[in-house]
């Protein structure tokens, strides 16, 4: 019910109710007009409901009419794309007979035939509308193709896009990574190996503290369970001698003994069910405590590999740490740059243009001493700046590279890597260099024809070995 309707229900009710009461204190005569307002109020309430009633139908009949336009118009869109696809429909059907043309009478004789079938008799009509049928097709494939190589355009922007992206990550990481130079090189790689190391251990440790936890809290509950079940109530026995001597004093023999033996029986069955108390507290504590086992062996399922975890990513950070501490006790003599570049020989540089417009370079530098520092062998190592140039050796394009120092986390020993550690540290030790390199100032570069590669020190240092 609305809200005019509940004020006009209340009205009408209202009105009884008066009338009712006016009827009883002054007659009937008094309640007449009360009946005539009753009247018009129920006009009313009778005049909204039509009206509302009407503005419905009026809903319903707007509502049927919209949707009936709705569908004229469909079915009209529907019947002009019959129309306009009559032409293609016409000329897939000569296609299906491999008819792409009307120059041969054998052609035009088909064109005819098939013209027939869709209701054209006319050879002029029949021509003109295989024609606009084959032009229509023509269309359809040619925008079809464009679209396809339009997408595929873009599928290769797109995928240059994100090429270049990820590929100016890597040159500005190993930018980066060629100005760290000195102890800091080791330590800072030595550290990142440490740390899902530590991740490892801490998420081991942090599954084994809430093992410990739950365990510890399953002992309280079983403990608390043992003190709660184990609890036992006295048993409060009546003395039947008493209650008899009483009854006896108050009733006669017969009723103190009657009483006596009430009291006896009283107390059998307390102690009865005392007994049975007991024992269902003596089972449900049992199987409370089986209960608090099978959860106590479930907290601790799979416990074997988390404490090997632990142990593992603990003795991987003991070896790192290790080395952090002997790496803090070498020597390192990173004063001189250029006097130490010297040292290093750079030859047979190659390079490679990529779709994305960075050039690949690789060579080779060749120690031409053996490397001390002070009076101990080490280690020369450092970083250096590879720019391309062009015929005219204009620069063209920029790299870095430095030796990336990969820790050893099951030896314990601080000793480099033979092979790619460092630039070396003895005569005639040969490594290979690369760099991925960008253009300078949007400068692009299509071959490699008549390039060469310029090299310079960014930081350069002897450790010790």
């Amino acid at each position: 019910m609305k809200s005019n309707d509940k004020i006009l229900f209340c009205i009408c009710l209202g009105a009884v109710l008066s009338g009712c009461a006016i009827s009883t204190m002054y007659g009937d005569e008094a309640f007449l007009p009360l009946v005539t307002v009753l009247e018009m109020v129920v006009l009313l309430v009778v005049a909204e409901a039509l009206r509302e009633k009407k503005l419905a139908q009026e809903e319903q009949r707007q509502k049927e009419a919209a949707e009936q336009e709705e569908r004229r118009i469909q079915e009209e869109e529907k019947r002009r794309q019959e129309e306009r696809n009559k032409p293609i429909r016409f000329y897939n059907d000569c296609e299906k007979r491999n008819i792409y043309s009307s120059t041969t009478e054998d052609e035009k004789q088909g064109i005819m035939l098939i013209a027939r079938k869709h209701g054209i008799n006319d050879f002029e009509e029949a021509l003109a509308v295989f024609q606009q049928g084959k032009d229509m097709v023509m269309k359809e494939e040619a925008d079809r193709q464009k679209a396809a190589e339009e997408a595929k355009r873009k599928g290769k922007i797109e995928k240059l896009n994100a090429e270049r992206a990820e590929e100016a990550k890597t040159i500005e990481k190993q930018k980066q990574t060629a100005m760290i130079y000195g102890s800091e090189k080791y330590s800072c790689a030595i550290k990142q190996e440490m740390k899902p190391w530590k991740e490892k251990y801490d998420t081991a440790k942090q599954k084994a503290d809430e093992m410990d936890r739950s365990a510890e809290s399953l002992t309280v509950l079983s403990s608390l369970a043992t003190s709660v079940y184990s609890y036992e109530k006295p048993v409060q026995e009546e003395n039947w001698a008493i209650h008899g001597g009483i009854a006896n004093a108050i009733a006669g023999p017969a009723a103190g003994l009657a009483t006596a033996m009430d009291v006896q029986r009283r107390n059998a069955e307390a102690k009865a069910e005392a007994a049975l108390d007991r024992q269902r507290r003596a089972k449900e504590l049992a199987s409370l405590q089986s209960d608090i086992s099978s959860l106590r062996s479930s907290v601790y399922e799979g416990s074997g590999s988390v404490y090997k975890d632990m142990r593992e990513a603990q003795k991987c950070i003991d070896n790192l740490e290790n080395q952090l501490v002997e790496l803090n006790d070498k020597l390192i003599d990173d004063s001189d740059t250029e006097k130490k570049f010297e040292l290093l020989n750079f030859s047979n540089f190659k390079g490679s243009v990529r779709e994305t417009g960075n050039i690949d370079v690789t060579g080779e530098s060749t120690l031409t001493q053996d490397i001390f520092v002070a009076t101990v062998k080490g280690w020369l190592d450092g970083s250096v700046k590879l720019t391309v140039l062009d015929k005219s050796n204009t620069p063209v394009a920029i790299g870095y590279f430095n030796v990336e120092y990969s820790p050893n986390v099951l030896d314990r020993n601080f000793k480099f890597n033979e092979n790619s550690d460092t630039f070396g540290m003895t005569k005639n030790t040969q490594r290979t260099i690369s760099a991925l390199c960008a253009p300078i100032d949007g400068k692009s570069v299509s071959n490699t024809d008549g390039l060469t590669v310029m090299v310079e020190p960014v930081y350069m240092w002897i450790i010790e070995d």
